[in-house]
C-alpha cells in the first residue's frame, strides 16, 4: 500500500505538472471493471493525459490507479444522431493494490492500450466516453486481461 500512496503522489504532482499545459480539463467518472474517478487534460495538437483512480471489480479486488497518454480525436465518425463521435487510442500504465483474494496485499503493475470513442455535448460542457483497454501485468507475475468503461467528464 505504501508503494501505491507514493505512485499516486507522485502522478499528482504528474497531473498538476500537466494540467499547467493543457488547453482544458475534465473530471468525472467511470463505472466498468474499474469504478471511480476519472480525470482529462487536453494537451493540444490531438494529444490529451488521461488518469484514473479507482476501485477493480474483476476478480483481483482493489485500488487502481492508470495514467495513459492518448492520441484524441485519431477519427471523427457519426452514428445516427450522436456526431461527430471521436475515436481515441494511446498507452499507459496502471497500478492495482490488492485487497482481497489469495493475493491480498500484493500489488500488480502492468501496461495499458485504451481504444475508446467519445462524444461531447456543447451546452453544459460534457463528455461521454466508452473504452476497451487490454491490460498486460507485468509484476509480479504476466497476465492478460481486458477492461471495459463506460463515463462522463465535466468540461472546465
Amino acid at each position: 500500500m505504501k508503494f501505491l500512496l507514493k505512485l499516486f503522489l507522485l502522478s499528482l504532482v504528474f497531473l498538476l505538472f500537466t494540467e499547467a499545459f493543457a488547453n482544458e480539463s475534465q473530471v468525472g467518472i467511470i463505472l466498468g471493471s474499474t469504478s471511480g474517478l476519472s480525470a482529462k487534460y487536453d494537451l493540444g495538437a490531438d494529444r490529451a493525459v488521461d488518469a484514473g483512480l479507482s476501485y477493480s471489480i474483476d476478480d483481483k479486488y482493489g485500488l487502481s490507479l492508470h495514467i495513459d497518454y492518448l492520441l484524441n480525436k485519431a477519427r471523427e465518425f457519426a452514428l445516427g444522431e450522436w456526431k461527430p463521435l471521436m475515436l481515441y487510442y494511446g498507452l499507459g500504465a496502471r497500478v492495482l493494490d490488492i485487497r482481497r483474494g489469495s493475493n491480498s496485499g500484493s500489488t500488480r503493475v502492468g501496461l495499458r492500450v485504451p481504444v475508446g470513442v467519445y462524444y461531447r455535448l456543447p451546452e453544459p460542457k460534457l463528455e461521454f466516453f466508452g473504452e476497451l483497454v487490454p491490460v498486460m501485468d507485468m509484476a509480479p507475475d504476466s497476465e492478460f486481461s481486458i477492461h471495459l468503461g463506460l463515463g462522463g467528464r465535466l468540461i472546465f
